[in-house]
């Protein structure tokens, strides 16, 4: 076995973005597209509505498959917090009126520190009928840019509010063991849940596999070289449609 493939391998899993050196990778995508990535270039994955247990991944035939589980490395993660003043459907596809990159600070109508919006206040959410519900009318999410086997770019897991937690506790027991998050390999399913009002689904994080020091140099050489086009990816306000009777609240990252 070459020394590249060895490098490749994680578990019984190869990596194919492990084989590839950073400047291999930028030449690639400007031969296929012509310029450096653009965040609308990604496919994006999120929690199924109605409980089901299953993702939809879209494919390179432009269809979608369903997978109970996604797996792969985290090549870069972000909070953000995004609001519309119109409910989803008047004006669908518009950029935020408000809009976070870090989850701290916002930008545009309202803008300001987002502890202190009454947007993010839980209770804040009106529905269609004007309706006041338990959630918040900013949504907060965290984007996850998973590189998968035998793919070179990310998907981007949109994880919704109402699996926040379970994001923030998988990634701080990785802290608590020296271990960050792009030297891992990370399964995520679904787990069905319920409230009052609603059937849905949370994320499931859990810990698979640990890269070499080797393997994890590669991924974070990668990851700064593309990770300021990344950080331009913005939530659609489709990705932020969750169960608005939740009123878990979530540990900030």
């Amino acid at each position: 076995m070459s020394e590249s493939i060895a490098l490749a391998k994680v578990g019984d899993k190869e990596y194919m973005l492990l084989k590839i050196p950073p400047k291999e990778l930028i030449d690639l995508l400007q031969d296929n597209i012509g310029s450096t990535i653009k965040p609308t270039d990604l496919d994006r994955i999120k929690a199924p509505a109605g409980g089901s247990t299953k993702f939809e991944v879209p494919t390179t035939s432009g269809e979608t498959e369903t997978v109970s589980s996604i797996e792969g490395i985290i090549l870069h993660q972000m909070v953000q917090r995004a609001y519309w003043n119109k409910a989803f459907g008047e004006g669908t596809n518009q950029p935020p009126d408000c809009i976070s990159t870090d989850g701290i600070r916002g930008i545009g109508t309202p803008g300001g520190l987002c502890a202190r919006c009454p947007n993010a206040e839980w209770g804040s959410k009106q529905d269609k009928e004007g309706i006041v519900t338990k959630a918040q009318a900013c949504k907060e999410t965290r984007l996850l840019f998973i590189i998968r086997p035998n793919e070179i770019l990310p998907i981007v897991l949109v994880v919704p509010p109402t699996s926040l937690s379970n994001i923030s506790k998988h990634l701080l027991r990785l802290a608590s063991k020296g271990l960050p998050y792009w030297k891992c390999v990370h399964r995520f399913k679904l787990e069905p849940a319920q409230n009052a009002n609603y059937k849905f689904a949370k994320i499931v994080p859990s810990l698979v596999g640990v890269l070499t020091d080797e393997q994890a140099q590669h991924i974070k050489t990668i990851a700064d070289k593309i990770k300021p086009k990344l950080e331009q990816f913005v939530v659609a306000q489709e990705d932020t449609i969750d169960i608005d009777a939740d009123t878990s609240q979530t540990t900030p990252f």
